[in-house]
């Protein structure tokens, strides 16, 4: 219900001479002394002009600003810092003061070391209120690096060193670091924390999204942020998202984003363009990666988009690490020697890649645990990735559980992978002294016609592999190629153009106790579909279906092996119609 007021009303609720009093109290002009401020209520705005601050930007205002924070005391302020006011000394503003900075405002040092102590959340735009002096912080706090001097559009090395201030203001307390709309030039790599482990917790660096905020890197062999922790004592809670990084020369070195011993960092919604890594790690344990696109540009060759390192001092490497959605396309790059994904060193393990992929790197995923100090207890997961138009390998895996252990486990869930069209040898998935490997999932393995001299699943010196029925292979020269392999169970759906024929769909040398097993075999083969030679043991094929009006060459099945499971030409647990 409206209530409707006259003049009238406003009188009798407020009487007149209550009126009166107000407007004399406004009308009356009151000194402003120290005295009458050390009182203020938790309300109260004042400026630094009511203590005889010049705020001009010449005048030295140290001692006037001093007087100011004592007459001020334990009284809850918002302190008004009007414009540039020169200190020569070292100022520390209390935890009930909030300094208030309009633009033109703030403190200008002397000798450059001046500090100047803030225990509030500064009230400030994203415009320089630090020049020349060393602010501190005590508390978490939400800051623009355009306080320390960065300028979109700005000088690089203006902003490398504004960049860095805004860290260093940061490092004790945690807090956010919010860039702007637009192209910061910047010279190198500026760096959160400081390899203590105590220094540089729970930062976040954010930006306003990709291609939105960008930070062009103008030095050929520089990278962009190092967030540099210690093995014994790792840095925890950093968040870096929605932001892109380029070069404008071509790269001759630098990685765009490198972690070092970290812990539950999380990145997310970020492009990298034109460096030799994209991300690199290096202990950092817990990593969450969301959405992050790395673009591999130029004629250089060995350009990695993830440079996953479990070496180190760091006990345990890049353990429970989870890549979501992590894309690498090389397909504006003339080099030959690019990987997508690669982990290398003590501790490649407990590595999840959901929904990844690369573009035109001749390697996708590449995995060398030669170097393992993990007992064989490798744990990676690929889950629904893809590697498209690869001309070295698809996924690479060396030494997975080579130093004994039968625990390694390393499993391709799912997925799309598939050859560049180029008539050279391609292995998609290649395992070299390997066991506990799992194909599951309905991943599908494809060459083009062109590429018709690709190897789906390559096999060397390899136990305890197991290759899922509903996996699919398409266009091929070898769908399985094995040497020395056993203990392992081998399924699929095979399939070679009349135009393509396979050579074999699978092929067995020096192998012991190795099973084809309710597959299916559809298409064209120039050979024989499943060949095992007489270097092999106990090897055969079960439970297989064929398509005897397209695979004509016999015998179907040459089973070499010693003591054969069926028989040599397959006509034991092998149906011959479709």
């Amino acid at each position: 219900m409206a209530i409707n007021m006259t003049f009238t009303d406003y009188n009798t609720i407020i009487p007149s001479d209550w009126l009166n009093n107000v407007n004399t109290a406004v009308n009356t002009t009151l000194p402003v002394i120290p005295a009458q401020l050390a009182v203020l209520t938790a309300k109260a705005v004042i400026s630094l002009t009511d203590y005889g601050c010049k705020c001009n930007g010449t005048t030295n205002d140290t001692t006037a600003v001093l007087a100011a924070i004592t007459a001020i005391g334990s009284s809850k302020v918002t302190l008004v810092v009007p414009g540039p006011t020169l200190i020569s000394g070292n100022v520390t503003f209390a935890p009930n003061t909030i300094l208030s900075i309009p633009h033109q405002g703030g403190f200008v040092g002397v000798a450059g070391t001046e500090q100047v102590y803030a225990q509030a959340q500064i009230d400030a735009g994203a415009y320089q209120i630090f020049t020349n002096c060393a602010p501190l912080t005590s508390i978490a706090q939400f800051i623009y690096p355009e306080w320390f001097g960065a300028a979109v559009g700005g000088t690089d090395t203006v902003n490398l060193a504004a960049f860095q201030a805004a860290s260093n203001y940061l490092q004790f307390t945690g807090g956010t670091i919010q860039a702007g709309f637009g192209i910061y030039p910047i010279s190198a790599n500026f760096n959160i924390g400081t390899q203590t482990g105590s220094v540089g917790q729970n930062i976040r660096f954010q930006g306003r999204g990709e291609n939105i905020t960008t930070f062009n890197l103008t030095n050929a062999n520089n990278g962009f942020l190092q967030v540099l922790g210690a093995s014994a004592s790792t840095l925890q809670g950093i968040n870096l998202k929605d932001f892109s990084i380029t070069k404008t020369p071509a790269p001759t070195g630098g990685v765009g984003i490198f972690l070092q011993y970290t812990a539950l960092a999380k990145l997310s919604n970020i492009h990298v363009s034109g460096m030799l890594q994209g991300i690199g790690l290096l202990g950092a344990g817990n990593t969450i990666l969301d959405d992050i696109l790395v673009n591999i540009t130029g004629s250089a060759n060995n350009c990695d988009g993830y440079d996953i390192n479990g070496g180190g001092a760091n006990v345990g490497g890049n353990a429970s690490s989870v890549f979501n959605r992590c894309y690498v396309d090389a397909s504006q790059s003339t080099g030959t020697g690019h990987i997508g994904f690669k982990s290398y060193g003590a501790y490649v393990s407990d590595l999840q890649f959901i929904a990844c992929e690369t573009a035109d790197a001749p390697s996708g995923y590449y995995f060398d645990m030669t170097a393992s100090a993990n007992a064989g207890n490798e744990d990676v997961q690929l889950i629904n990735c893809r590697a498209d138009s690869v001309s070295v390998n698809a996924v690479f895996v060396n030494g997975a559980g080579s130093v004994g252990s039968a625990d390694s486990m390393v499993s391709i869930i799912g997925g799309w992978f598939n050859c560049k069209s180029i008539l050279a040898e391609v292995d998609l998935l290649f395992f070299n002294n390997c066991r506990g490997i799992s194909i599951s999932g309905g991943t599908q393995l494809y060459a083009a016609a062109g590429a018709a001299f690709a190897t789906h699943v390559k096999l060397a010196n390899c136990n305890n592999i197991t290759i899922s029925n509903d996996t699919i292979f398409s266009e091929m020269k070898y769908g399985v190629y094995m040497t020395s392999c056993g203990y392992s169970q081998i399924g699929g759906r095979f399939y070679s153009s009349a135009g393509t024929p396979a050579t074999n769909f699978v092929v067995g040398s020096a192998c012991a106790r190795v099973l084809v097993t309710s597959s299916t075999f559809d298409g064209f083969c120039a050979g024989n579909v499943v060949n095992f030679d007489s270097s092999s043991v106990g090897c055969g094929i079960l439970t297989s279906t064929l398509n005897a009006a397209t695979l004509t060459n016999t015998p179907r099945i040459l089973n070499s092996s010693a003591s054969p499971i069926g028989s040599s030409d397959g006509s034991t647990g092998l149906n011959s119609g479709v």
